[in-house]
């Protein structure tokens, strides 16, 4: 039985936020689009995971008037907490001290689930048909290879996929352009991948599991706007993940817990992980004597920009979640998806108006706000070299200078002298504040306090060049460069080179400081919760490695002396 087909500008897989955003925008730009959004739920929002602190900034763009038109974002964030669990205890830690992506100013707690249904409303009053409880189970290409639409699942079958007297096949939608926005491992999207080999040079996708109930509870336990996340018990320090408390309105409670799928424990399961934090006393007193009414779980896409796959295709687009927008450090990804969805629509009105190719969609992505976001938010490591080098590079030309010119020397050294005696850690409130802890927060900071340690050594060395090997090279023929290579540098360089071992010390214990902190990854954090849950045996252990770690550094450095400079203290 040959199947039916319906033709369409546009063919939208997925009734998420980032879909119909998609449709949206689309219907904006060009009324006249003919459009269609495929949702395998009964209806829209039955298959999203309810609860979520929602940022507004994509909506604000998408529909500015979202206040007017009976949004349901309604409770506004009033107040946080952050919680380190330990296995009957916990402490709360200072708001402000976390970085600003886990901060949540402005931000509202939301049914995820209620802001689809509202947004499928803006979507068919512009004119697009939404059709639920078709799932897209097979994807239609044309003979050149490119993507021409897809196709429903077929009515009808037993589960032997033998075709029953009601069979129905199903119906093929073709479209101009496909947009696959299913969310987290969509099925489709993970095809189109494999395909067109769209993550080639990509990093390997992350994933994560998360857990997630609604809780109706007492009054007196509810604080509609409180958002609380904790870190901890009952997972192990070398086990991601973590919980979120949102207290919505009408007494109802978002308690959710996700953990990273690269665990190593095999035996760790995340479900029973979950059952075990709500036995905690201070989650335990939140939803006793509660109602739980709602539950389910979903699958996290945490891999971030360096696993983000190419996202077009001759006739096709991948957005969304089915991409790998969310951003992990905010634990939140409907903006983004959203961004997403509308840089789409822009990219396909070009691309069927002005005949644009849909590889500009790559370029407005990395245009917007979203890239720039997902960039800052990629995991990073301790930088801890190039705040070192950054240190030297700058502070040994400037010191040698300062040995040589007595107007360079006078002009910088009170400024020198001024800053010099601040202790490192006292930079540290500061540049976390402005930069956060990752890469350039701690570039920034180990650059402060490298910098005056190596502008006084080679300050120190290059004033102690003795006048008579100058005066000698002169005699000579030498040219200033000459001096400067052959007498100043050989003379200043053990002076440098201590100071590179005093520097590389002190970077060393501001950076695990700083950690300590405000870091969530380093030697240093790891001690802070060590001491939070009294777990000595890690505290000591950390001890351990940090002076193992220091020494290294230090024997490195002599042996570099050595070999360098031989003649040094050898009389």
């Amino acid at each position: 039985m040959p199947r039916e087909a319906m033709d369409y500008d546009v063919v939208i897989v997925g009734g998420g936020p980032s879909g119909l955003s998609t449709a949206i925008k689309l219907k904006q730009l060009d009324p006249e689009l003919n459009i269609c959004l495929l949702e395998k739920a009964s209806e829209i929002g039955a298959h999203i995971l309810s609860g979520n602190v929602f940022e507004t900034r994509a909506l604000d763009e998408l529909l500015p008037n979202w206040k007017e038109l009976n949004s349901p974002i309604k409770t506004k964030v009033s107040k946080e907490k952050f919680l380190f669990l330990g296995k009957s205890k916990s402490l709360s830690w200072p708001t402000w001290l976390l970085p600003s992506v886990q901060q949540n100013h402005n931000n509202y707690i939301i049914s995820l689930a209620n802001l689809c249904r509202w947004l499928a409303e803006q979507a068919e009053a512009l004119g697009v048909e939404i059709f639920p409880g078709f799932p897209a189970s097979e994807i239609l290409y044309n003979e050149d290879g490119s993507v021409k639409g897809v196709a429903t699942q077929d009515m009808g079958v037993d589960k032997n996929g033998n075709k029953k007297d009601g069979f129905e096949p199903g119906i093929e939608l073709l479209g101009k352009v496909t947009v696959f926005a299913e969310g987290c491992r969509g099925h489709l999207g993970k095809q189109l991948i494999e395909k067109y080999n769209l993550s080639e040079g990509k990093d390997p996708q992350q994933y994560g599991i998360g857990f997630k109930e609604i809780w109706e509870i007492s009054e007196q336990n509810h604080e509609e706007g409180m958002v609380m996340h904790t870190a901890g018990w009952p997972l192990d320090n070398n086990t991601y993940g973590g919980s979120f408390i949102y207290h919505a309105e009408n007494k109802q409670v978002f308690l959710g817990y996700v953990i990273g799928l690269d665990y190593k424990n095999p035996h760790l399961s995340p479900f029973d992980e979950f059952q075990r934090f709500k036995t905690h006393p201070a989650i335990k007193k939140i939803i006793e004597g509660g109602k739980r009414i709602s539950y389910g779980a979903r699958a996290l896409i945490e891999g971030g920009l360096q696993s983000l796959p190419k996202m077009f295709m001759p006739g096709a687009l991948l957005i969304g979640c089915d991409a790998g927008t969310l951003n992990m450090p905010k634990i939140k990804g409907s903006h983004t998806a959203m961004k997403s969805g509308m840089i789409a629509a822009e990219t396909i009105n070009e691309h069927l108006k002005e005949k644009q190719d849909l590889s500009i969609y790559e370029d407005k992505f990395k245009k917007s706000w979203i890239y720039e976001e997902l960039h800052q938010a990629r995991n990073v490591k301790p930088s801890f070299s190039w705040g070192l080098i950054l240190g030297i590079i700058f502070g040994v030309p400037l010191g040698l200078l300062m040995g040589l010119n007595r107007f360079a020397k006078g002009f910088f050294d009170p400024l020198i002298e001024l800053y010099r005696p601040v202790p490192p850690l006292a930079w540290a409130p500061l540049v976390i504040t402005v930069f956060g802890i990752d890469n350039v927060g701690k570039i920034f900071l180990l650059f402060m306090v490298s910098f005056s340690i190596m502008i006084i050594s080679a300050r120190a060395g290059a004033s102690g060049t003795q006048l008579s090997k100058i005066h000698a090279s002169h005699s000579l023929g030498a040219s200033k460069w000459q001096i400067l290579r052959y007498v100043i540098f050989p003379n200043s360089l053990p002076e440098i080179l201590t100071g590179v071992r005093v520097a590389v010390g002190m970077c060393w214990g501001t950076l695990v400081a700083a950690e300590f902190l405000a870091g969530t990854t380093g030697i240093g954090f790891v001690e802070n919760v060590a001491k939070k849950y009294f777990q000595y045996e890690v505290i000591w252990i950390t001890i351990f490695v940090m002076g193992m770690l220091g020494l290294l550094f230090d024997i490195a450095l002599r042996k570099i002396i050595d070999k360098t400079i031989p003649w040094h203290g050898k009389g």
